[in-house]
């Protein structure tokens, strides 16, 4: 009798390579997508921070006395440039903390004719990003790792 040999079926080893480096790029570019989308959303996020931080200031602003008075009830900032408490009591917030681990500051510069929130102590990436932002009524500059968006009436 005649012996039939039986064919092995299976993956060779290049096809195994292949297919793991295949799935190493496609896990690459999904953390790379998780990671801008990540990044996206804390932007949003401190994005509408900072418009109930402003509606909140021109709340306080309208409760006023006097109508000169305008935004001059805010505190200037301190030696350090920080005027805390603030940003804790608009946002209801313990710690005042921005999406990106620095801190808001509200403060007005030029005798009450503007107000300015500030986030400090952020990266310059996020800082260049968040100035460049739409603001209602406010504009943002960015300076190291502080922006500053700077609003009027």
């Amino acid at each position: 009798m005649k012996q039939i040999k039986k064919q092995e079926s299976g993956r060779s080893m290049v096809e195994m390579v292949g297919v793991l480096a295949i799935m190493g790029l496609i896990t690459a570019g999904a953390f790379v997508l998780l990671s801008s989308g990540y990044a996206s959303q804390k932007r949003s996020r401190a994005t509408d921070e900072i418009d109930v931080i402003a509606s909140n200031v021109r709340a306080m602003a309208a409760q006023a006395l006097k109508k000169d008075v305008k935004f001059a009830t805010l505190p200037a900032p301190d030696d350090d440039g920080k005027a805390k408490g603030l940003p804790q009591a608009f946002l209801d917030s313990e710690d005042g903390a921005t999406p990106f681990g620095g801190i808001y500051m509200v403060y007005t510069k030029d005798e009450g004719q503007t107000f300015t929130i500030a986030l400090a102590d952020i990266s310059e990436k996020e800082c260049s990003a968040m100035a460049s932002r739409a603001y209602s009524k406010g504009t943002g500059e960015c300076t190291g790792t502080t922006v500053e968006i700077t609003f009027s009436e």
